[in-house]
């Protein structure tokens, strides 16, 4: 059993159109728990909840169903509210701040409603709301594309529990990708297995996660993935080190780029985003197939030394190994795929694949923007760094820089 003493639970459900900016109907659900009478009291999930209610629905053009202090009646009751309105909708979202656990004996996460009385843990299935559960009905919602964050503090809400005893504090475990659906995303305010905080000082208003979250969803021109990657480096700088969100999510990166929480107008465009490590399970690559895409390709581009070549079909974009540079032997190949993904709005978006000797290739999201009047492209991700037994160690700030060379007949 892992505890976590607040968690700030957010879903957003998109349906987008050609311009999913401007959609005008948006659905959000917003619970806030403080005062729990079992456990203990919380001092900044009410007011974050409020403060994200009042931003969905003042800044962002939401219909806000706002709870808070909410018994397992009033989420039940609420969520049947959403569910009803969202079917419609262009975009929906839910928010929850409150406490929440990890129950290794049952399985899965818990958010902890104000009246639940756990004094054994099968009581989590009777008195809070499981995680996969709100997952399921929020399946019916006819979005294609789903974005569910957790917040995760550090203390224990039940301690003095006999069922809790030795089981000290920790985050959530980390989402089985084989078991997310296809459009969804799923973010973290902590990594996996480690807790997050709900205030740095006495006096904070919000914690760092909803404060950086508030500050990036009102940012003109920002989208899903580049909020979080914001949100994630303005806690990793603000905590001292030691919270670094993280995001699972499968499938196509580009629904979540296409959305705007609030469209710009051009006046105070966002800074790009810095390095990112909104990473997903990285995925091991087959050795490459027999055939390649060099009979394709359209233009040549230096990247620290090899030759690549840029592929262009539709708005498909690959990028791969011309002429391999000396050092690299053994590793990459001529042939080899480095970047396969799609450009929009001058931004590729899509998997880089990294190499190591005696390792396969692995992947891993990517994206960034092309600058110079088309002359680099550059992308920027959290590159998985593996070791010599070819598993991963850990993540680290990368920048693939490519340059154009010429074009081919």
């Amino acid at each position: 059993m892992k505890f976590i003493a607040r968690s700030a639970l957010a879903a957003f459900f998109f349906l987008y159109s050609a311009s999913p900016g401007l959609a005008a109907d948006r659905v959000a659900l917003v619970i806030g728990n403080n005062h729990y009478a079992h456990a203990r009291s919380l001092k900044t999930a009410v007011p974050d909840a409020q403060a994200m209610a009042e931003t969905l629905e003042k800044d962002l053009n939401f219909t806000v169903i706002l709870r808070t202090d909410a018994t397992l009646d009033d989420f039940t009751e609420a969520m049947v509210d959403f569910l009803s309105q969202a079917q419609n909708a262009t975009a929906v979202l839910i928010y929850f701040a409150g406490h929440g656990m990890e129950s290794t004996a049952l399985g899965g996460n818990y958010l902890i409603p104000v009246d639940a009385q756990l004094e054994k843990e099968a009581h989590l299935e009777s008195q809070a709301y499981s995680l996969e559960s709100l997952m399921g009905k929020l399946k019916s919602v006819p979005a294609p594309l789903r974005l569910l964050i957790l917040d995760c503090c550090r203390n224990n809400p039940l301690e003095g529990r006999a069922w809790t005893g030795g089981r000290g504090e920790g985050g959530l475990a980390a989402i089985d990708l084989q078991r997310l659906d296809a459009a969804t995303m799923v973010v973290y305010s902590a990594s996996p297995g480690k807790v997050a905080r709900d205030q740095i000082s006495l006096s904070d208003p919000h914690s760092p996660f909803a404060t950086a979250l508030l500050t990036e969803i009102r940012r003109p021109g920002s989208n899903a993935f580049s909020a979080f990657a914001s949100v994630e480096e303005s806690v990793y700088s603000v905590t001292g080190q030691t919270q670094r969100p993280k995001v699972f999510f499968s499938g196509n990166l580009a629904p979540f780029q296409r959305f705007v929480f609030l469209a710009g107008t051009g006046s105070s465009p966002p800074t790009p985003p810095p390095a990112i490590s909104l990473t997903p399970r990285p995925e091991v690559m087959a050795p490459p197939e027999p055939q390649s895409y060099l009979d394709r390709v359209n233009s040549l581009w230096d990247h620290n030394g090899s030759t690549i070549g840029l592929v262009v079909e539709g708005d498909r974009r690959v990028l791969i190994y011309v002429k391999v540079r000396d050092g690299l032997e053994g590793m990459a190949s001529r042939g080899d795929v480095l970047f396969d993904g799609s450009v929009s709005n001058d931004r590729y978006i899509g998997k880089a694949r990294r190499f190591k000797r005696n390792c396969p290739p692995i992947a891993y999201p990517a994206e960034g923007p092309i600058l110079d009047g088309g002359e680099t492209i550059e992308l920027r991700s959290r590159a998985p760094h593996r070791g010599d037994d070819c598993e991963i160690d850990r993540y680290e700030s990368e920048t693939l820089r490519f340059t154009f060379l010429k074009v081919l007949n």
